[in-house]
This record gives C-alpha cells, sequence and structure tokens, in this order.
C-alpha cells in the first residue's frame, strides 16, 4: 500500500485519524514502521503532556503574541496585557507565564524537547498536535524559521530579564478569595485535572485560616526553592506587605489601582515583570494610565 509522504509526526496522526482502516491494512514493515512512529507519538505526546502540562502547552496566536514581545532594549517589557473576552485563556496563560518566571525559562520552549525519527529528522513535541500546521504558521508570522529559533531566542528567560534570578517570589491575584482565587486561579496551578505545575517538581501548598490555598512552593525543578503567593483584590494592603515580588505579578481581572500601589510597593528595587490578564468591564483607570499611554512595544 502507498502512503503518502508524512510532513511531520502531526501530519502522520492527522491522516490515520481521518483514514482508521488504513492502519488496519498496513503489513510488513509498513506496519512496523507506522506501528513505530505511533508508539513514538503516544510516549511522548500522551504520556508526557499529563506527566508535564506545562513542558506541553501550546499557546494560540494571541498567546504568542504577547509572549514573544521584546521591548526597545531587546528585553521583556516591565508590563504585559492582555485583554479578551471571558473564556479566551487569559489566565491559563497568564499561570503558564508566572510558572515560566518562576522557573527562568519557558519550559515549553526546551531545546531538549525534539525528537529523531526517521531519516534523522528532529520532530519538536509541538509537531504531534493536531493542529500543527497552525502552530508552524505562528511562528512563520512571528517571524521564525523554526522552534529550534523559537528556542534559541526565548527559552532562557535571563536572556529577556538579565535581572531574574531563580528562585524568586510570585504574586497572583483575582477579584476574590472564594471565586477567583480558590475555584479559578489555584486549580491552573496545582489541580488533578488542570493544573500546570507538574507533580514531579512537589509542589507543597499552606492554606489561610479560610481553607484557601495561599501559597505555593517549588520543592523541586527548574524553579525549585520559588514562591507562590495568592491574594484577592479585596485583601487589605497591609496583607502584601513582606512580600517582595521578584519575579512576577499577575493581575487576573483588573485590579482597583491602590492594590497595584500596594503590591509594586515592594517589587519596586526588583526587576519583577506585571501581566495584567483581564476583561475590560471595569477600572478604566488601567485606559488612562497603561492602555491609551502604551508605545508600540507594549503588549
Amino acid at each position: 500500500m502507498k502512503l503518502p509522504k508524512f510532513e511531520c509526526p502531526g501530519h502522520f496522526v492527522e491522516y490515520f485519524a481521518r483514514n482508521p482502516a488504513i492502519a488496519k491494512g498496513l503489513k510488513g514493515q509498513q506496519k512496523k514502521d507506522c506501528e513505530y512512529i505511533a508508539e513514538q507519538i503516544d510516549l511522548i505526546y500522551g504520556n508526557n503532556k499529563a506527566m508535564s502540562p506545562i513542558e506541553h502547552f501550546r499557546p494560540n496566536f494571541p498567546q504568542s503574541l504577547l509572549l514573544y514581545q521584546l521591548n526597545g532594549q531587546g528585553q521583556m517589557p516591565r508590563v504585559l496585557m492582555l485583554e479578551g473576552a471571558n473564556k479566551t485563556g487569559k489566565s491559563t496563560l497568564g499561570v503558564a507565564w508566572q510558572i515560566a518566571m518562576a522557573c527562568g525559562q519557558f519550559p515549553w520552549l526546551n531545546p531538549k524537547l525534539q525528537y529523531n525519527f526517521v531519516d534523522g529528522v528532529k520532530y519538536w513535541h509541538f509537531d504531534f498536535s493536531k493542529r500543527w500546521r497552525e502552530y508552524r504558521k505562528i511562528n512563520e508570522y512571528l517571524g521564525f524559521s523554526s522552534y529550534n529559533e523559537l528556542s534559541d531566542k526565548f527559552f532562557d528567560l535571563k536572556r529577556l530579564c538579565p535581572k531574574l534570578q531563580v528562585p524568586n517570589v510570585n504574586i497572583a491575584l483575582g477579584e476574590t478569595y472564594t471565586e477567583s482565587v480558590d475555584k479559578d486561579l489555584v486549580p491552573k496551578y496545582i489541580s488533578e485535572i488542570d493544573g500546570m505545575i507538574p507533580k514531579r517538581w512537589k509542589p507543597k501548598s499552606k492554606k489561610n485560616q479560610q481553607g484557601i490555598v495561599a501559597r505555593i512552593k517549588l520543592e523541586r525543578g527548574p524553579g525549585r526553592g520559588s514562591l507562590f503567593h495568592f491574594r484577592s483584590y479585596k485583601s487589605p494592603s497591609e496583607e502584601f506587605e513582606g512580600i517582595d515580588a521578584s519575579g512576577s505579578i499577575l493581575f487576573n481581572e483588573p485590579p482597583p489601582q491602590d492594590i497595584v500601589t500596594a503590591v509594586n510597593r515592594g517589587a519596586l528595587p526588583k526587576d519583577t515583570r506585571a501581566l495584567y490578564a483581564y476583561t475590560a468591564l471595569k477600572e478604566a483607570w488601567l485606559y488612562r494610565d497603561y492602555v491609551n499611554r502604551a508605545s508600540r512595544w507594549l503588549v
């Protein structure tokens, strides 16, 4: 049976997903070759995705535009802003970005995440997605000819944030403790289903008096020793005293101006980056002080 020439493992997956009967009809060396590739795809893309979700995170187009921005000095901007409607991946992107800041690297761009298949050709784990064509187009739009080129430029965050030290301290804030923090933010870090921090990094959580996770510490992994503190916009300003964010600040939904002032007070001596991931429904001061004054380097 003559098979088409597969451009990458993603093409292979897509072809046999559409034509399952053909896979059953393969014999001899063709069957062995296809079984080997399918086995490797399952090993790399299937099991490892569950074991290491942050390493298999795939930014969509608007997320990629934000993550791979540079300012006039060729560094990550001090303020990043991602505005969008509900359910567009803003929180997920914010959590992935903050975990990366805690590790000093974008784990999904790890140069080790490439594999040899046929004729010495190297494929990235991105290529195993059925949407591999979309990710290649994103790369081309961003000006990168390969994942290797993207990795060389963006994997090591210390190139983009020269003063970033690991381990570091990070703060994530939501509108309320019970809804925004406990039910939305925290599960994206450590839950069984959606948690992006791999279990092998041994994330250790600490709860407050309300029984809500207030802190996570990475006991292992590339961000070993880094901390994530969780607060809400309802928290009194004195709760932010003593938490000097040296890595990143994530504002999930528009924050009140006094909260931003309180959080930034401890971050000023550091080279801390802040990401605002929000739906523009309130806190108009953000437009006055940030969006309307933003240069072309600010997303």
